[in-house]
């Protein structure tokens, strides 16, 4: 609810005109919105008697699982360098949510009816919710992939458009000079010439590592 503040405000000068004082009346109104301010929590966690109803259909458990294995080898590196995550104020282990994630798997393969999936869930788990945008849930979850397409370095056959070169003004830093456990990890860059300052170089595909499959790339 977006509020405001009325600041009745008493004239007691005998001297002020009624008029004067129904005017100031109405234009002591002041708006006490403020600016959006970034939640400090991004995720909530939900108190047991308001955690929403899960559905379940067979197909989720197959796609869940191949998401998870995906995402598999990130908690592995987690785990390997004894690193927590933050879930809402919760430092949770790597290897917890790990756990976790495979704790749902089995519970999506013993249910037999939702009634069952939604005890267990309350059962076994603690949930939580995205505070989303100003705080009122909304959210937008976004992705990317980066497609491995056939190439060639000479105009032959399908291949008829030219990639753009690599920038001249592109930088590659190796994260393993700054931080040992970054060793393997590069970022990419520019410096800004306006400003004598690194920054991030945006929409750049270059072939780092041969990404190309092509015996010409070698």
């Amino acid at each position: 609810m977006k509020a405001g503040k009325l600041f009745l405000v008493m004239l007691l000068s005998c001297g002020l005109l009624v008029e004067f004082a129904i005017l100031y009346y109405f234009l002591v109104f002041v708006s006490t919105k403020l600016p959006f301010k970034p939640p400090e929590r991004y995720l909530l966690q939900v108190a047991k008697e308001e955690i929403p109803r899960f559905t379940y259909w067979e197909d989720d458990y197959q796609e869940l699982k191949e998401a998870f294995q995906r995402e598999e080898g990130f908690l592995l590196q987690k785990i390997a360098n004894g690193e927590k995550l933050s879930f809402g104020e919760t430092k949770l282990a790597a290897s917890l949510i790990k756990e976790s994630a495979e704790l749902l798997l089995q519970t999506l393969q013993e249910v037999k009816s939702e009634e069952e999936l939604n005890r267990l869930i309350r059962k076994r788990f603690t949930i939580y919710q995205a505070a989303g945008e100003e705080g009122e849930g909304k959210v937008l979850f976004t992705g990317y992939y980066s497609p491995i397409c056939e190439g060639s370095l000479q105009k032959q056959g399908p291949f008829k458009y030219p990639l753009y070169l690599i920038p001249k003004d592109l930088k590659v830093a190796n994260l393993g000079e700054f931080d040992p456990t970054l060793e393997g990890e590069r970022i990419v860059y520019r410096i800004d010439p306006t400003r004598e300052e690194v920054v991030p170089y945006f929409f750049v595909i270059v072939t780092f590592g041969n990404r190309i499959p092509n015996s010409e790339c070698s």
